[in-house]
């Protein structure tokens, strides 16, 4: 079997000094990960937004006045308005509620 040679490997117009001086930093994979992340714009907005829709899937039911499953049946099908952001179903059901619980829900669904 012949034996192959180390010239044969070397770019043209590089020496094997010059491969050797190229020198990085080592990186371990979530330090890698992060950096290439910070270099996408679009992919921290969209994090940003994700982490804010979040909140609100976690904050807008707790913070409401309104349960997702109770419902005033003198208070249906009506209109958005001050006291219900989204209106309220046939059930009179506030519907803004029932809208976060649902992101709540299809969040940790696809987490």
């Amino acid at each position: 079997m012949a034996e192959l040679s180390k010239d044969k490997f070397v770019i043209e117009g590089k020496t094997a000094s010059d491969a050797e001086a190229i020198v990085r930093p080592s990186l371990t994979y979530w330090a890698d990960a992060w950096r290439r992340l910070k270099k996408n714009k679009l992919a921290i907005i969209s994090m940003v937004i994700l982490v804010i829709i979040a909140l609100f899937a976690i904050i807008a039911p707790i913070m409401s006045d309104y349960d997702y499953r109770t419902g005033d049946l003198l208070m249906t099908n009506e209109a958005p308005s001050s006291e219900h952001w989204f209106g309220t179903d046939e059930l009179g059901r506030d519907l803004y509620v029932r809208v976060w619980k649902g992101t709540r829900i299809s969040l940790f669904i696809g987490v």
